[in-house]
């Protein structure tokens, strides 16, 4: 018996198995890990001390630069609020005498800008007196401070 013929009639060869000499595709490399910002900390008493500001109430990690930018951002927005300045389609109900306006917003007609002022606006009455959900289509009345504090 000649061994060409065992290789092909059921000996195991390539012949037995159809011939399938094709390659398998590898799997796909697996998904690149996220990586994240570590630190040595050698003893150093302002590394990574977390801070809560007394005034905007924000904890953030001192030495840390986008949390001292955040910071900022929000002790900035606690101490002067949010600032609305004149516009003009602004629809002013009351001109006060110490420079003060009243404003009314209507949530279905007002501008996009005054939309975010408005939501801005909430977002630091939230802070002080608690989330509550602001109506769709309401009309909010703002008073307006001439100036900066």
């Amino acid at each position: 018996m000649r061994w060409d013929r065992i290789w092909k009639s059921g000996g195991g060869g390539p012949a037995a198995t159809g011939g399938s000499s094709r390659k398998r595709k590898a799997p796909p490399p697996p998904p690149a890990k996220q990586q994240q910002q570590m630190y040595l900390d050698f003893g150093q008493r302002s590394f990574g001390r977390q801070i809560e500001c007394a005034v905007c109430g924000m904890l953030y990690t001192e030495g840390e630069p986008e949390d001292e930018k955040e910071h900022q951002r929000r002790h900035q927005r606690a101490v002067r609020g949010v600032v609305m300045p004149a516009v003009a389609d602004e629809r002013v109900v009351e001109r006060r005498e110490d420079g003060s306006r009243l404003v009314v917003i209507d949530g279905n007609t007002a501008s996009p800008l005054w939309r975010r002022r408005l939501v801005e606006a909430k977002a630091v009455l939230d802070a002080e007196l608690g989330d509550s959900p602001l109506p769709r289509g309401c009309r909010a009345f703002v008073c307006l401070s001439a100036a900066p504090t």
